[in-house]
């Protein structure tokens, strides 16, 4: 896998306005194991690219004396992003036992369409020594429109027989949280740890991460 991606933010007081855009490529293979008549092992190898975009903007409103919380913070924003995964048409070989279910995939790109609505809430604590605790957390929903679930594979040996599959449909509406601590020094070292989830009726995903970050 290969990624590289560029960001921008601009700020007008209390206003933002960011953008990003992403590019992927991957080299994917695949191995299975047909025994309808003896044993065949079929591979196939191809590049995928992905493309993606987002922009996203919001307004910070400081609540003085919230929860009695000096410098409480809440951050409306809305985003929309897209990206689209492309596959190459890629055909299976035979490394061993015969080639006679060997398949053969049309090209494919599936598109994402997304939209986020929701808030951000901050609360930022001096600490000793110049360093500065930001927690942060975050509640949103988005709306994910997909296209182009479905691919057609085909026989090689069997002309004609071709046929359509589709891939199971994802959830549309999704419950986005998130939680970060962040502690920043004075030298210009940061380290926090984030959290996020997306939870919908049928899936539930949750990631975890780490940073440590210098500027300067």
């Amino acid at each position: 896998m290969f990624q590289a991606a560029i960001y921008g933010l601009t700020r007008v007081n209390a206003a933002y306005l960011s953008a990003a855009l992403a590019y992927g490529w991957h080299q994917a293979s695949t191995d299975r194991i047909v025994t309808v008549a003896g044993f065949d092992q079929l591979t196939a190898d191809f590049s995928a690219n992905n493309i993606g975009g987002r922009i996203e903007g919001g307004y910070r409103f400081a609540l003085p004396g919230v929860l009695d919380l000096t410098g409480f913070g809440l951050t409306p924003y809305a985003a929309l992003q897209m990206q689209a995964l492309h596959t190459p048409s890629y055909s299976e070989t035979a490394v061993s036992g015969s080639s006679a279910f060997a398949l053969t995939y049309d090209a494919h790109t599936t598109t994402v369409i997304r939209s986020e609505l929701g808030a951000w809430f901050d609360w930022p604590f001096a600490l000793d020594d110049g360093a500065i605790l930001s927690l942060r957390s975050r509640a949103a929903w988005a709306h994910d429109d997909w296209s182009n679930l479905d691919y057609t594979p085909s026989f090689q040996s069997l002309p004609g027989s071709s046929w359509t599959e589709t891939g199971a449909p994802p959830t549309r509406d999704l419950l986005l949280a998130s939680a970060v601590a962040e502690v920043s020094l004075r030298n210009g070292i940061s380290l926090a740890g984030k959290f996020d989830s997306e939870l919908s009726q049928h899936s539930q995903t949750y990631i975890g991460s780490a940073r440590v970050r210098y500027s300067w």
